[in-house]
Formats: structure tokens, sequence, C-alpha cells
């Protein structure tokens, strides 16, 4: 015969069972927060040990500089007007492209793209700090191509730009020393058509050491280019001429054509 339960003893069970049940949810959700815990603490050791992700982010800020192989100097106050705002133009233009954005900006009658000034203001800012004021204005680059800003339209109308030999960055190492951080890139051999890049080189022609060093905000900003440790080895270096090599003869280059049209009149099977 089953013993009779009292109304205070089964009250005293379900409440027995009802601590239970949360010691239960209690120790599952410390459980839980220890993976979380866990996790979290395994990428924050990724990130710190291996700095691809962050040595991929100065690849992509630093292509707008490494196009141009700029000579070393120390200091922004040693460099043009022009080299900030082609480097920055361009910049702009590339994240623009990251962003599948290029292709949605204004044109000009002759179809040149608008790219707005606030734009380039805003990476210029970016890569070499908040002191940087740019003072918009039509300019030449070292390609010899011009970049007209237009004032009704507030910003640049990109110009159509043949094929160039140029860079793209390889960074290779980020080392931090006294108060600096030192980007050490490597230069890839490319050629680029209009605002596209074909890499056909794998490996560096060369390398430069960009330093970086923090503003007021504590973020970091371009300040000077110098040689670096790394060095290219002479089987991997293309020895070719560059577009900046060449002198354009455009009375040479006339008779060139004429000639070789009239060898290809010359070499027609009668008939």
């Amino acid at each position: 015969m089953a013993a009779l339960i009292t109304r205070e003893e089964h009250q005293r069970r379900m409440r027995r069972r009802r601590r239970q049940v949360l010691g239960l949810a209690v120790v599952v959700m410390v459980l839980l927060g220890m993976v979380h815990l866990v996790d979290t603490a395994i990428d924050l050791y990724k990130k710190v040990t291996d700095p691809t992700e962050r040595m991929l982010e100065y690849e992509s800020l630093l292509r707008s500089v490494v196009m141009y192989d700029p000579a070393y100097f120390n200091g922004l106050e040693n460099v043009n007007d022009s080299f900030i705002k082609q480097t920055s133009v361009w910049g702009t233009i590339y994240e623009l492209i990251e962003k599948g954005q290029w292709d949605s900006l204004a044109r000009s009658e002759d179809e040149r793209a608008i790219l707005p000034g606030v734009d380039v203001s805003a990476f210029a800012t970016k890569l070499y700090g908040p002191s940087v004021q740019l003072k918009h204005a039509t300019f030449t680059d070292d390609f010899g191509l011009e970049y007209v800003y237009d004032e009704s339209l507030q910003g640049y109308l990109i110009p159509v730009t043949s094929t160039e030999n140029s860079y793209s960055p390889q960074v290779v190492q980020l080392q931090n020393k006294d108060g600096k951080l030192r980007v050490s890139v490597g230069y890839i051999s490319n050629t680029s058509d209009g605002i596209t890049s074909g890499v056909t080189e794998s490996k560096p022609q060369k390398y430069a050491d960009y330093i970086f060093e923090r503003g007021l905000d504590r973020e970091w900003y371009l300040t000077g280019i110098e040689e670096s440790s790394w060095k290219a080895e002479e089987g991997d270096i293309i020895h070719q001429e560059t577009t900046a090599d060449l002198v354009y003869d455009p009375t040479g280059a006339l008779q060139q054509q004429l000639e070789q049209e009239s060898g290809m009149e010359n070499t027609q099977p009668e008939e």
C-alpha cells in the first residue's frame, strides 16, 4: 500500500525539483559561456599571432601608392601636393571597385567617371591622417595623365588610361619598433589597363619599407618610405624597359608605321 504524502511534503518535493532544474540550467549556461570565452580567446590568439588579415588590409591600403613607385621620403612635408592627390584619387577608385560601386558613379558628357572630391579627401585622411587637407584642383600625375577637377560637379573627371607598366603591393612583414609601424612591401610587376590590373609576375621585383606613425586618435598613418632590408634575388628581377624609360618620338613612330604599311602592300600577291 502506497504511503500517503502530506501536502507539505508534496510542496517540498516540488520546490526541490524546481531548484534542481534551475541548477541544471545555470550549469548549462555556465558551460555555454565558457565555450564562448574559449572560442573568443582562440580567435583573439589567431589575430595576434597570425598577421595575415592585417597584412592584406595594408596591401589594399597601399595599392595606389605602390603603383606609382614613389621615391623614398621622410615626412609628408617632403612630398608634393600632386603625390597626395594622385594616390588618394586612385585609392578611392580601388575602394569603389572593391565595394562594387565604381560602375554606379555619375559620368560626364564625354563618359568620364566623376569621382567626388569628398571621397578623395576621406581616403587621404585614412592613409595620411587628418592633418592632410587637400585643395582640390586639376593636376597631372606621374604617368602624364591629367585629372580635371570640375568645381560645378565637385569632383575629378577620371581620364581613360592607356596601358602602363606598374606595380602591386605584397606585404611581407609588419614590425612595431620605436613607436613606429614598419610595413615591408614587395613590388609585384603587373600591367594595368584602365582601372584594372593584371599581375604578370608573382615574385617581388624589389622591396621598400612603408613607415606608419600613430596620430592623436591612435590610428596609424603613412609618414615615409625607406629602403628595406628585404632584397629581391637576382633571378627574380625582370630587366625590362618601363614606360617612364621610353622617349616617345612621334615623327619616328609615324615613319615606322608608313614603312610597315608600305611593306605590307609590297608583299600582297598580284591578281
